[in-house]
């Protein structure tokens, strides 16, 4: 399976600034703004860059062998040899073609090292052929060049330190951590956390985490139901027996409207359907 497109949130980026010129509206389709590169280019048949922005709309919209059409044009128009290389490297991703596109986007990489779009393309074609610690180091460059990145690029290179072996995990957790410290609380990050901490067997720093993680929750429902939850799969009954009321009695004080949400609702089921299970233990211990 392929790990999540970090790069398409570049592409489309990308994307929107090259069209801007363009008298498209900013909620266009595809096929809107397919015809502004087209009436663009029967202005300018033979811009390269304006065909590349074609290859990618129709890389976007499913086409990938009009977007190989596109992209041929584009080089023989004279597109730069660092970012033909990055599109036949995002075609081929996007055709399942792993091997060929790690080569492509390498050659994207050694052509113009700080390219970021490309890098980030590349780190995701490492970690999805297994190669994390080439992702990681990938990953890490890319924070590197780029100090605002989002959370979705220091956590996909937790996760591919974590692929790793046991000294893997111990060092995907540190740079979990510098990523909080850079970052600031954030959710996606603090899961990542707690379950890499249980993944090692760790439950008391797994449950930190967690108290660190909801200390600025004003519904802390849920959090109480996942603190239960660890506790129950650490053998800890009565301490998580205690979670599962607290959760189901901080749930009942809502008002009415709001335990009747989807996510109340669903809540108070976990959390029942833990007092049962730890009532059964319970029973079963006493015979």
């Amino acid at each position: 399976m392929l790990s999540p497109p970090v790069h398409h949130l570049l592409a489309l980026a990308w994307l929107a600034a090259a069209l801007a010129a363009t008298p498209a509206t900013a909620h266009e389709s595809f096929d809107e703004a397919l015809a502004h590169v087209d009436a663009a280019l029967s202005a300018a048949p033979r811009d390269a860059e304006l065909w590349r922005q074609r290859a990618r709309l129709q890389r976007s919209g499913g086409d990938l062998e009009g977007a190989r059409g596109d992209l041929a044009q584009a080089c023989a128009l004279g597109l730069p040899p660092a970012v033909a290389e990055l599109e036949r490297g995002l075609n081929a991703r996007g055709e399942g073609r792993l091997a060929a596109a790690e080569s492509h986007l390498r050659r994207a990489r050694e052509l113009a090292p700080l390219d970021v779009e490309a890098l980030v393309a590349h780190a995701e074609t490492l970690a999805d052929l297994g190669r994390s610690r080439a992702a990681a180091d990938a990953y890490t460059r890319v924070i590197e060049l780029a100090p605002h990145a989002g959370p979705e690029i220091f956590l996909a290179r937790v996760r591919a330190l974590a692929a790793g072996d046991d000294a893997s995990l111990a060092e995907a957790l540190r740079a979990l951590d510098e990523a909080e410290a850079r970052l600031g609380p954030i959710p996606a990050l603090a899961q990542e956390g707690i379950a890499l901490e249980l993944r090692a067997g760790r439950t008391d720093a797994a449950l930190a985490r967690l108290e660190r993680a909801s200390a600025p929750a004003r519904r802390r429902e849920g959090w109480l139901v996942q603190r239960a939850e660890i506790l129950e799969r650490a053998g800890r009954s009565q301490e998580a027996a205690s979670e599962y009321a607290a959760a189901l009695a901080s749930l009942d004080r809502l008002p009415s409207t709001r335990r009747a949400t989807p996510a109340s609702l669903t809540l108070a089921s976990r959390a029942r359907e833990g007092v049962e299970r730890l009532s059964r233990v319970e029973a079963a211990r006493a015979q």
